[in-house]
């Protein structure tokens, strides 16, 4: 006779489902950091490819201790695989926005230093 957790397999990690979900949004938020937003789409991209990372880690650990099926174990590593894309893509798009507005806000800073310098110098 079967007991209940030889006759009851889930069919899919919830991990590896939230997983995968939060890879797909991190990609696509790389992808938008382009056209809008770019330092907003960049952080949350790469926030949410951090946590497809980790949740495809853990999920795929579950899986192997439980002994889950294959297509638990793809989407595990799909997760696993979108949150390294998506966060190492993210982290390189956030320091190019962040470079980029640098360059272009210098010369207001530099403008902004020199009027408190001659505010000091010139009372």
């Amino acid at each position: 006779m079967m007991t209940h957790e030889e006759y009851y397999q889930p069919k899919s990690n919830p991990l590896a489902i939230i997983g995968l979900i939060a890879g797909i949004i991190s990609v696509l938020m790389v992808i938008m950091s382009c056209c809008f937003l770019p330092l907003v789409s960049s952080g949350i991209g790469s926030v949410f490819g951090i946590a497809a990372f980790i949740l495809g880690l853990v999920a795929r650990k579950q899986i192997k201790e439980q002994g889950g099926s294959a297509s638990q174990s793809k989407m595990a590593t799909a997760a696993f695989i979108l949150g390294i894309i998506g966060g190492v893509l993210g982290i390189i798009s956030l320091a190019i926005s962040i470079i980029v507005k640098l360059v272009f806000s210098g010369p207001a800073i530099d403008q902004l230093f020199q009027d408190a310098l001659d505010s000091i110098q010139n009372p």
